[in-house]
């Protein structure tokens, strides 16, 4: 997270073998479906980072609230959810457009989540 980056390691060689840049202090992370973009919380600039998987590289950075924590993608990889743990809401992105489309209250402090079929599964903190 202090780096702004996000390490690529090889499980053979166990060493690190890139660093992608991303926003400020990244902290929770999910693949697409299809396993050609990662998505990155960015605790203390309040975006996603959307990072080109083959290409190494920031690919996009989505406006999302405040203090995301940690994001889902549902099975489908057209909605993407990010905890807004400042905001005690959950963003929800639409991974085509690249925005934000809504906010959903959760409690105080959500963290974690989840998609598990129809339903998304939230963690607070508070």
């Amino acid at each position: 997270s202090g780096e702004d980056a996000v390490s690529v390691v090889d499980l053979t060689l166990n060493q690190t073998v890139a660093k992608i840049a991303t926003g400020k202090f990244p902290h929770g992370l999910r693949f697409s479906p299809d396993g050609k973009e990662l998505y990155v919380a960015n605790m203390k600039d309040g975006t996603v980072s959307v990072i080109a998987v083959s290409e190494r590289k920031e690919s996009a950075r989505i406006e999302a609230g405040k203090k995301p924590v940690q994001v889902a993608v549902t099975p489908d990889g057209k909605t993407v959810y990010v905890s807004l743990h400042d905001e005690n809401a959950i963003g929800v992105i639409d991974a085509g457009s690249r925005k934000m489309v809504t906010k959903v209250a959760v409690g105080k402090g959500p963290v974690q989540s989840f998609v598990a079929g129809k339903y998304l599964f939230v963690a607070n903190q508070g």
